[in-house]
């Protein structure tokens, strides 16, 4: 009995509902009209961002994500991250909150949380 919990338990593990992209992944950006610049994130102004499970790419900078901390129930995550801009490195903690599938909003410490929209396809 031991054995086929074990087992069941690995198969959950593996499947599509625990093994998923975070729903915060994808291209994002303040107005619209600039995900016509998704390509050249990183190198044009204006552009969206970019955010993988991994890194977060804006325009000159880029940061790894070393931690996340999360709640799917309430769609609200802790992110830290080790970033990189202009020469200098720095940590940074960032709080990701999604309203729906295409609304993000990220506090990035301090003032009111920044308001993005998903890119589509």
């Amino acid at each position: 009995m031991k054995k086929l919990i074990v087992i069941c338990v690995g198969i959950l593990m593996a499947s599509p509902v625990f093994a998923g992209e975070p729903n915060w992944v994808g291209v994002w950006t303040g107005d619209y009209k600039w995900c016509k610049n998704a390509d050249r994130i990183g190198s044009i102004t204006p552009a969206p961002i970019r955010l993988t499970a991994t890194e977060m790419q804006g325009y000159e900078n880029s940061c790894e994500i070393t931690s996340v901390k999360g709640n799917d129930e309430y769609a609200y995550y802790e992110l830290t991250t080790k970033c990189s801009a202009e020469g200098e490195t720095y940590t940074a903690y960032n709080v990701l909150m999604m309203d729906g599938a295409d609304v993000l909003y990220i506090w990035y410490g301090a003032g009111e949380p920044v308001k993005f929209i998903r890119c589509g396809d």
